[in-house]
């Protein structure tokens, strides 16, 4: 008897090419999945974070006959140098015990190498590095100005400036606040200050404050200015972002940018935004003392 030879098939050319085809549809589907559902990871964990900056507000304020930190609290007299000041950060760390919080693990600018005490340069650490042991100060999150200062409480008559013949660097109190579960005391930056403000999501661009007459590139644009409201990737960028926001009651939530300035006399980031809007509802005034028309094609609800 003759034993048949087993034969064997492979693939053909054809087949392998549409295998192939079928892996590189499917991961064209699926990687941008992966990279959204990433960065929403990374947003809870941010959220979580300035839930915990949002006690450690209300606990000193607690501790201080409901008074909470100026936004900036001392700087080097004489000089006016921000740099070398002591600002809300550095009062609040000992109610979270970890700097750490102040990282948000989406923003790129959020790590440095220690600042320089001897050079006096930051070398990427926020305001207040100069007042830690190491040196570091997170970059991540300002303090609202709009409702708060950005004036240093020890700033006297500064050359070109003379701030105190214009606003007043009180201490925000509990009782100020008409609205504390709706009106923002910490926002997302993507630069080193201390603080943040209305004006920051909509016409901050090259040239300063106000000028330049376009929407705040901010967060992730390299070829943006960094001053801006930083917003996570897993949403559309420009003032239709989001981000996280602190609010005076301690809570933290997640709300679109453009949200939280429309309707203006509903704003989030005045103590009594009805007041602080004038009579054609195309301006909002900052309560020390500037005013900015922040109403243009940054802000069109979509």
């Amino acid at each position: 008897m003759m034993q048949g030879k087993c034969s064997k098939r492979g693939f053909t050319l054809i087949e392998l090419l549409v295998v192939i085809a079928i892996i590189a549809i499917l991961a064209a589907i699926l990687f941008p999945v992966f990279a959204q559902a990433r960065e929403s990871a990374r947003l809870t964990s941010c959220l979580s974070n300035m839930r915990q900056i949002g006690l450690s507000l209300r606990m000193y304020a607690q501790d201080y006959d409901e008074k909470f930190p100026n936004c900036r609290i001392w700087c080097d007299p004489g000089s006016g140098d921000l740099n070398r000041g002591l600002i809300w950060k550095n009062v609040v760390i000992p109610y979270i015990k970890n700097k750490q919080i102040f990282i948000c693990p989406s923003n790129p600018y959020s790590l440095g190498t220690p600042g320089n005490k001897v050079t006096n340069v930051n070398n990427g650490q926020g305001e207040g590095w100069f007042f830690e042991n190491d040196n570091l100060m997170p970059i991540g999150y300002g303090m609202n100005s709009t409702v708060t200062t950005w004036i240093p409480a020890n700033w006297g008559p500064d050359p070109g400036w003379d701030v105190n013949s214009w606003t007043s660097t009180a201490s925000l109190s509990d009782a100020r606040l008409v609205r504390p579960a709706e009106t923002i005391a910490v926002g997302e930056v993507a630069w080193d200050d201390a603080d943040v403000h209305i004006g920051w999501a909509g016409k901050d661009t090259v040239g300063g404050p106000g000028v330049g007459g376009g929407c705040d590139g901010g967060d992730n644009d390299p070829n943006e200015v960094r001053k801006g409201l930083m917003k996570h990737r897993s949403y559309p960028n420009g003032p239709h972002g989001a981000q996280n926001f602190i609010y005076w009651d301690g809570h933290a939530k997640n709300r679109p940018i453009a949200a939280t300035v429309l309707p203006l006399n509903r704003n989030q980031w005045s103590i009594d935004p009805s007041s602080d809007v004038n009579a054609a509802g195309t301006q909002v005034s900052y309560a020390w003392g500037d005013v900015r028309t922040i109403v243009d094609v940054c802000y069109t609800l979509k």
